[in-house]
């Protein structure tokens, strides 16, 4: 809660029609999450720093920009604080990227949780990546990856690309380089998300050079006992799998690339 005095001299100001008051009491009230209150602060901000000729330009367009934005969570604030996940989603989105606000993390964290545990698929996919990464909560490998599990299940490509590179490299979870290999055959086949099917299709040819590498070390040593190693025959073994799906990829996408093309209108 904010101090108390802090609020009531800047409720006075505001209303006496300081705009810098408005947004600062604005700012204040957004993150006791009293949206509507802010949202109608910056719109009067914003309206004065329209007529205020002292203003400069740059400050004029900061107050429109929060205006619009302020349109946009007054109306989100109703279905909040219903519990309405994509409304959850979006105000924490909102609160992470705009550019006119400053990130409050504990609260789209918070925003982002109600979302995950109502199984919003793209709420688990964001905390997969703060939780990853240490953004706004503590660094959590493992529960990182049962965001992006979670959100893999429901059929979210990006989230199931995030689980194959987890299996591959053994963060947050037991290591099982054929189950990665494997998700990431079925991210690279997919059609609905390009970005994920292109990011798959580029880690399965890194994993392929990678292996390649792994097998023409090894095989320079001593060459009966590295085919009988169990890891080279599993590498080649993984390496051979990949090089088929490439493969096969290259020959789809020619045959498509030789369809006469129709150029009836």
């Amino acid at each position: 809660m904010a101090d108390k005095k802090k609020r009531a001299g800047l409720e006075v100001s505001a209303a006496a029609g300081d705009v810098d008051a408005m947004i600062q009491l604005g700012t204040l009230l957004r993150g006791e999450e009293e949206f509507s209150e802010a949202a109608k602060l910056f719109a009067q901000a914003a309206e004065r720093s329209e007529i205020d000729a002292t203003k400069a330009l740059g400050y004029k367009l900061e107050k429109e920009a929060d205006a619009r934005l302020a349109e946009i969570i007054a109306a989100l604030a109703e279905p909040v604080r219903k519990g309405d996940a994509d409304a959850q989603y979006e105000l924490a989105q909102i609160i992470l990227t705009a550019q006119t606000i400053k990130r409050d993390f504990p609260s789209a964290v918070k925003l982002l949780t109600l979302a995950a545990e109502q199984g919003h698929a793209n709420a688990q996919y964001k905390l997969g990546h703060l939780t990853y990464n240490g953004d706004g909560v503590p660094k959590d490998l493992k529960q990182s990856f049962e965001f992006y599990e979670q959100a893999a299940e429901q059929g979210h490509a990006g989230a199931q690309y995030y689980v194959a590179i987890g299996y591959y490299s053994g963060e947050g979870v037991a290591q099982n380089r054929d189950k990665a290999i494997d998700i990431l055959f079925k991210v690279a086949n997919q059609n609905a998300f390009e970005m994920a099917r292109q990011d798959a299709e580029e880690r399965l040819v890194e994993i392929y050079q990678r292996l390649s590498l792994s097998i023409d070390y090894s095989l320079r040593g001593n060459f009966k006992n590295a085919v009988k190693d169990q890891n080279t025959v599993e590498v080649h073994k993984q390496r051979g799998r990949i090089f088929d799906f490439l493969a096969e990829r290259a020959k789809t996408e020619a045959a498509a690339d030789n369809q006469p093309k129709n150029d009836n209108p």
